[in-house]
């Protein structure tokens, strides 16, 4: 009898691009809020924001730690870091306000705050 059997995680196994699997999140969202894209957008831009936080909070933990185990942890705060580092990068090359000649379109989070103040 075999109980649990562990395997080596591959996130790439299934040959599907990162577009690819960031899609499939989308769609699955899309079924939880039936069929509501703002919603599901929503929903992603929470999960954005509580990644960026988990992240910060890891940085700060590692960073808090007396010497002996900060040293025991120091490849968990670089990876920590070096992931932070990436998704700020990622957030300054795809997340831009986006200039049209006459018009400036704002990130999601902008563009609520500026409706709710016309209210």
């Amino acid at each position: 009898m075999i109980g649990h059997r562990f395997v080596h995680f591959d996130p790439d196994e299934n040959g599907k691009s990162k577009f690819e699997q960031l899609l499939d999140l989308f769609m699955q969202l899309l079924t939880y809020t039936n069929g509501d894209a703002s919603e599901a957008l929503d929903w992603l831009n929470q999960l954005d924001r509580s990644v960026k936080k988990d992240l910060e909070q890891q940085i700060r933990y590692y960073n808090g730690l007396p010497a002996a185990k900060a040293e025991l942890m120091s490849d968990e705060r670089r990876i920590a870091e070096d992931y932070l580092k990436s998704y700020e990068q990622i957030q300054a090359a795809y997340n831009p306000a986006i200039q049209i000649p006459g018009k400036t379109m704002a990130p999601a989070d902008t563009a609520k705050t500026a409706d709710s103040a016309k209210k």
